[in-house]
């Protein structure tokens, strides 16, 4: 027969504090062999107790009776009977956190330990990601292109590569139409070059995109970049070049300059080498225009565009295949490594007072440059964490 609220609690007492008849214990191991699994209606009555301090001490009370009572019995039958005792009011102590607070002794999610498939790895065979451009064509196709070449030409609805060899035939009516946009693509650890239909040069860094119409329009020659690109354009004052990224647009005027605009970074910047550039910017309250002259660099974010002299080497050095460090901070140089060695980065330790200088081929190993970078008193760790390689970056 079922049991009210009052008479479960009765008994549950009477059985902690020993006090217990056998025939209420039979009716207390009746009432959890038949209703425990089926009745939860005095789910309410437990909702409204102090679960954690009850089972604790109940818990206690039944270890502590259960060492008291610790001692050689004469009969089988008395042993079978304090194990029934006791499972009964453990079991009374279980249905209770079950049927108000399944997870009260397993950690909440946010506190749950994460296990992770970790793996220690040797920096010295870890090379660049891999030069693994993409063209992706108005319709949405995707084209893989030859890594072993250095770029590719656009000119006439064709793509060739710098060597002479067709790449893509846009003639299938992408060419006719101007606002038909192309995507080149480098992934981690490449770079590629685009030469664009009015002779105009563009290199890309890893991890970057540059769009750009099957043809330009009479008035204007318009692309769009993420990532980071150097620029040599052609000089045309009745079609002004003009690259967007983000909210801001730089319009330049037969010029040589860097831009990096990846996604990830607080600050984009704008340095440039010849010629000269006009950035304009919307943010949240007022247009901002910035004039830009040679060995300068432009610094955007939302909140502003800032404009600074600077020794341009270290920000084109991409370009001729270096990493170039003068005083960068951890952060800063490890985004360069993580784009080009396809790894994630994480920090431990102060590393407010580290700076890294050197000038290092990109094509040495990762083992070969964090060993220049140590000299700098940092230390460095390389694993294998779900599939992903992370580098830490320790500092003591």
């Amino acid at each position: 027969m079922a049991i009210n609220r009052n008479e479960l609690e009765r008994l549950a007492a009477k059985l902690l504090d020993g006090t217990i008849t056998s025939e209420e214990q039979e009716q207390l191991n009746h009432w959890i062999n038949t209703q425990l699994p089926k009745d939860n209606s005095n789910a309410p009555l437990f909702k409204q107790i102090d679960l954690a301090r009850k089972k604790r001490d109940m818990l206690k009370n039944i270890l502590m009776k259960i060492e008291e009572d610790d001692q050689p019995v004469k009969t089988k039958r008395g042993q079978l009977y304090r194990f029934l005792k006791y499972s009964a009011a453990v079991a009374v102590i279980l249905f209770i956190g079950f049927i108000s607070q399944q997870n009260l002794f397993m950690p909440k999610q946010a506190e749950r330990i994460a296990i992770h498939n970790i793996i220690e790895l040797e920096a010295d065979t870890v090379f660049s990601g891999g030069n693994s451009p993409t063209l992706t064509l108005g319709d949405g196709q995707v084209i893989q292109l030859s890594g072993k070449q250095a770029g590719i030409i656009q000119k006439n609805g064709h793509l060739t590569y710098t060597n002479g060899e067709s790449a893509v035939n846009l003639q299938a009516g992408l060419d006719a139409n101007v606002n038909a946009m192309l995507t080149l693509s480098t992934g981690a650890g490449g770079t590629y070059q685009l030469i664009l239909p009015d002779g105009s040069k563009v290199w890309l860094n890893a991890k970057s995109t540059i769009r750009f119409p099957s043809k330009f329009s009479a008035h204007e020659r318009k692309v769009y970049i993420t990532g980071e690109a150097f620029f040599e354009v052609v000089k045309n004052t009745n079609q002004p070049f003009r690259v967007n990224s983000k909210d801001y647009q730089v319009e330049v005027l037969g010029t040589s300059f860097n831009m990096s605009s990846y996604n990830n970074d607080k600050e984009d910047h704008t340095t440039l080498l010849e010629g000269l550039v006009r950035i304009k910017s919307e943010p949240q309250q007022a247009k901002t225009a910035v004039l830009l002259r040679p060995g300068e660099q432009a610094s955007i974010s939302a909140e502003r565009v800032a404009k600074r002299a600077v020794d341009v080497s270290p920000f084109v050095a991409w370009k001729e295949g270096l990493f170039y460090f003068d005083g960068a901070s951890p952060q800063t140089a490890m985004k360069q490594l993580a784009r080009w060695y396809d790894l994630d980065v994480s920090f431990s330790g102060n590393l407010s007072n580290i700076s890294f200088f050197g000038m290092i081929d990109r094509k040495k190993s990762l083992g070969s440059i964090i060993r220049i970078l140590e000299k700098s008193g940092v230390k460095f760790r390389l694993q294998q964490i779900d599939g992903r390689k992370v580098l830490k970056v320790i500092s003591d």
